[in-house]
């Protein structure tokens, strides 16, 4: 049987399939050790397939240290790694929450919009903070992408700040996205 030590080293060799191998092993293992060597490698990694098994590798490791190295790569300059890291993340779910709030909290403007993108696609009762914090951010693009995803999820808990958010709108899209999100926690408030 084959160590961490010897994947990880894999990781750096030149033959793309091997790097691939490596990956899938890591993420085998469930080891957290295997996380920075996944995430160190994503940085100078040409291959798509090989950046995909990293990924794949991050979704299976449970624990912290996979959460944390995906929360590390919304930071990242390159897109794809982003909105990999997000779907990895999602994937990660309600345990993922305490990291994001912390994100929330330090993150510049296009982490706190991400930490967003990651609320989309995860349902927990325990985002409520990230998103009260989301409403009363100083950049637009956060505080309309939390108003979208109030809406979808149609949370009746949210009509009072959104109707504020509306009646001070000044930018249009903010407008028409508390707009939106209110039709659609009306009509649960409605059927409820």
């Amino acid at each position: 049987m084959s160590s961490l030590e010897e994947f990880v080293e894999k990781l750096d060799c030149a033959d793309e399939a091997e790097r691939i191998y490596a990956a899938e092993d890591i993420g085998y293992l469930n080891s957290p050790e295997g996380v920075p060597p996944l995430v160190r490698r994503l940085d100078g990694e040409p291959s798509r397939a090989v950046r995909e098994a990293i990924f794949q590798a991050l979704t299976r490791i449970d624990g912290d240290a996979a959460i944390e190295g995906a929360i590390r790569l919304l930071s990242s300059d390159d897109p794809q790694i982003r909105n990999q890291a997000v779907e990895v993340l999602r994937h990660k779910g309600a345990p993922s929450i305490p990291w994001l709030s912390a994100v929330m909290q330090d993150g510049d403007k296009d982490v706190r919009k991400l930490v967003l993108d990651v609320l989309s696609g995860v349902e927990s009762s325990g985002a409520e903070a990230i998103y009260r914090a989301a409403l009363g951010d100083p950049e637009p693009n956060v505080v309309i992408t939390a108003v979208e995803n109030l809406g979808r999820t149609r949370a009746t808990g949210f009509r009072r700040p959104i109707e504020e958010l509306l009646l001070a709108a000044s930018h249009p899209m903010l407008g028409g996205a508390c707009l939106e999100a209110l039709a659609g926690i009306r009509s649960e408030e409605h059927t409820s």
